[in-house]
């Protein structure tokens, strides 16, 4: 699901400030596409026993603890 930068804004607004675990799965799915895309980038193929999706698999849970642990309160960019 593809957020405008308003309503990212919002969603990080709305699982912060508010606690809505719907604003943090819309975040999760919003930035998603960026863990296929490094993977991609890094891995062409299996690497000893691990696969692309295992790979994914972590990259996803490394997403998710980022959704947690960032503070939107900062100035970034």
């Amino acid at each position: 699901m593809a957020l405008s930068p308003e309503q990212v804004r919002l969603a990080w607004t709305n699982y912060h400030v508010n606690g809505r675990l719907d604003a943090r799965n819309d975040l999760i799915e919003h930035f998603s596409y960026l863990v296929k895309i490094t993977v991609g980038r890094l891995v062409s193929g299996p690497v000893g026993s691990l696969t692309t999706d295992d790979f994914i698999s972590a990259g996803v849970v490394a997403l998710i603890k980022s959704v947690d642990n960032f503070d939107p309160t900062r100035d970034t960019k």
